[in-house]
């Protein structure tokens, strides 16, 4: 199979494409939104801004490419935002509700810059080399394929705080959000209170909020593919009930489950 083809408009191709004055844009094959949550690729120029608005609940990975350095940062449903340089210009990949594997602007500089040396990482220089929508599409896939094929991967040797923070933010990743301290505690052999200050260090919230956000992205995932009721939603999630639930929708989207439900676009 042809998993990345050009930009010809032929149904058979992944990507259908679509150019407007201020930006460019691609959509996926389906089985690859099926499969990573991608609703789109776009890009556009620093001399061309362009504001698309987000999908409620939604989540962008934006890469400011420049002429060596990638920045990258997130929008939309996620903590500490961040703001780009106005150097460059912007490749963007748009995640459906609840299936973006990052959720924390830590979590995504590691996708460009390696965590100990600064150094760019392997995927952001095949980003600066790329020069078409649809390459630096399929650069995003390959790499973004592989993070999710080992996010299960437990094995990690912790020898320094960003170590520790990484574990954590994993596992709690991993976990769908329900992982409690005690567990990780257990996991780490650090204690509690040792993990909440390394983590809250880092990134402004204690573990357990950065949980609660991740519990309620998966919410939105499990919405979003249809075919269960907001009870049956809210068990799988790790809510005590809908009712429980619903306080973060609320919270997080000002929107109760059901009209978020309507008016989501469904992953096939």
């Amino acid at each position: 199979m042809n998993t990345y083809g050009t930009a010809a408009r032929s149904v058979n191709t992944p990507f259908l494409y679509s150019s407007h004055a201020r930006f460019v844009s691609r959509k996926p094959a389906a089985e690859i939104t099926e499969k990573l949550g991608i609703y789109e690729f776009y890009e556009f120029s620093e001399e061309q801004p362009y504001d698309m608005g987000l999908i409620r609940g939604a989540i962008d990975i934006r890469f400011k490419i420049k002429a060596d350095d990638v920045e990258v940062r997130l929008l939309g449903m996620v903590l500490g935002e961040r703001e780009h340089s106005e150097e460059g210009f912007t490749f963007g990949v748009r995640f459906l509700p609840g299936t973006c594997l990052y959720m924390d602007q830590t979590s995504v500089q590691e996708m460009v810059h390696d965590r100990r040396s600064g150094e760019l990482t392997e995927f952001a220089k095949h980003l600066l080399m790329t020069r078409e929508l649809y390459m630096r599409s399929s650069v995003f896939v390959q790499y973004y394929s592989k993070a999710a094929e080992n996010k299960t991967s437990r094995q990690e040797i912790m020898v320094d705080t960003s170590d520790i923070d990484h574990y954590v933010r994993r596992r709690i990743r991993e976990t769908g959000g329900i992982i409690t301290i005690a567990e990780l505690t257990k996991e780490t052999g650090y204690s509690e209170c040792y993990l909440r200050k390394i983590f809250s260090g880092l990134h402004g919230v204690p573990p357990k909020t950065f949980g609660k956000f991740v519990r309620f992205q998966h919410a939105l995932a499990v919405i979003g593919k249809g075919g269960r009721t907001l009870d049956q939603v809210a068990n799988e999630c790790g809510y005590y009930d809908q009712s429980h639930m619903n306080k973060d929708f609320k919270k997080f989207l000002g929107c109760t489950p059901e009209s978020f439900s309507r008016e989501q676009p469904r992953r096939a």
